[in-house]
């Protein structure tokens, strides 16, 4: 559904996916409907371009995982190095 959709096909299918949790009748599911239609312009506009931000938020996750790690460095520019040195 998300590789060979466009933007007309996604939106008949989000359509479909909240007729379907409509019918479900379970409330956890309306709170996902929900969540999906205040974002809908932004899951659709999503289907116009191939291009994600997967590989730069990969390198925040990695910076963030080296913050962790490093709990406790007192060198700023220390931290810094470590984290571009990790990333290369």
């Amino acid at each position: 559904w998300l590789k060979e959709s466009d933007k007309t096909n996604a939106k008949r299918n989000l359509e479909h996916l909240y007729k379907v949790i409509e019918e479900s009748g379970l409330e956890e599911y309306q709170y996902m409907k929900r969540t999906f239609k205040n974002w809908e312009k932004e899951i659709l506009n999503s289907f116009l371009s191939p291009y994600t931000n997967g590989f730069i938020e990969g390198i925040n996750n990695k910076i963030k995982v080296i913050k962790r790690m490093s709990y406790g460095i007192r060198n700023f520019k220390r931290l810094r190095n470590k984290a571009l040195y990790s990333l290369i």
